[in-house]
């Protein structure tokens, strides 16, 4: 009952430890609102106000088309992207409860290591100054292309809204930074229970897919423009391996989530094969002492036992999922993503 109370008292703050990015989309919670339909509510209401705005300017209704790809691109991008990013981050705050029944570490030491985590994921400063980064490049891309004579003013204050979007893009990127350098590096330190090494970690790899799915998300929206309107036939090969090295990106980042775990589920096999082999050693020592022609039955038995604990750790995983799911990941999503970037029907 008491570790209950504590878990629920760490979930509570947890959950307080946010940032003015996820504090702006969730906005509308206080009203009942789930947090993935409070992010698309607050965007659409922000983008739809801007573009009347420019509308009620430039009195263009070409805006609101849906054969204007960006429109479309935008609309998209905040049905999808938006409560996917929401869902995961809510996701990130429960990994720590999911697997603490198989670490080894001290209750508050455990805590402590995601909180500092959450505490980074979270920080304002950090968020606004790549936020800023983002939105100025966009700022300054699309000011350049005004100026060039390669956007209309008309256009170009359609686009402003852009601003918004890449800044939030920039705080989401500080926090992936921050989210896949811990995963990659800081977790090798934290200690493993044996169960580690058999389903106890399933929810880094739900982690790892889910920050991957995020990514393919973001890119297939990306990707859009390219899809409406086709690939310049000279650069086909520099399209197929752009975005189809963005798209492998993906699989990379699920393996980046999970690695650091890889090193600690590695370091808690080779240690329980160490213990368990000296003790194999040891009862087959004992069972093959003879008093006279006599085996000592009982030790052989227990070296028998032994020898199958020693198997069953010898087989178990050293990564968070199966390497097959991998290969089937890897056959069935990359090769027909290559195959559509190069048209071919499949």
């Amino acid at each position: 009952m008491q570790g209950n109370d504590a878990k629920t008292d760490h979930d509570h703050e947890l959950e307080n430890i946010t940032n003015i990015m996820e504090r702006y989309l969730t906005a509308l919670t206080r009203f009942g609102v789930p947090r993935p339909i409070s992010g698309v509510l607050v965007l659409m209401i922000t983008y739809f106000s801007w573009q009347l705005v420019i509308y009620a300017i430039v009195g263009d209704m070409n805006m609101f088309s849906l054969n204007n790809m960006f429109f479309v691109r935008d609309i998209l991008a905040i049905l999808f992207i938006t409560p996917a990013y929401l869902i995961f981050i809510n996701k990130v705050r429960k990994v720590p409860f999911e697997i603490e029944d198989h670490i080894a570490e001290e209750r508050d030491n455990y805590y402590e290591f995601f909180y500092s985590l959450a505490r980074k994921l979270n920080s304002n400063r950090g968020i606004a100054i790549m936020g800023i980064i983002f939105a100025m490049y966009f700022f300054l891309t699309i000011t350049f292309y005004v100026i060039n004579n390669l956007y209309s003013y008309a256009f170009y204050l359609e686009r402003l809204i852009g601003v918004l979007g890449l800044f939030l893009i920039g705080g989401v990127a500080y926090q992936a930074f921050q989210l896949l350098r811990t995963f990659a590096f800081d977790v090798r330190d934290i200690k493993l229970k044996l169960s580690a090494l058999y389903v106890g970690l399933l929810p880094i790899a739900q982690l790892g897919t889910m920050a991957a799915i995020v990514w393919i998300m973001a890119i297939t929206v990306i990707m859009i423009p390219t899809l409406v309107y086709g690939m310049y036939p000279l650069f086909t090969v520099w399209y197929v391996v752009f975005y189809g090295g963005l798209y492998l990106l993906g699989i990379v980042i699920f393996l980046v989530v999970t690695f650091g775990f890889h090193i600690a589920m590695i370091r808690e096999k080779e240690k329980n094969l160490v213990a368990i082999g000296s003790v194999m050693n040891n009862k087959f020592t004992d069972a093959t002492q003879s008093i006279g022609s006599q085996v000592n039955v009982e030790s052989l038995e227990d070296w028998l036992i032994m020898v199958q604990s020693y198997e069953s750790i010898i087989n178990c995983k050293e990564w968070p999922f199966n390497l097959s799911s991998l290969k089937d990941l890897i056959l069935s999503y990359v090769i027909p993503i290559i195959l559509t970037l190069l048209g071919i029907q499949i």
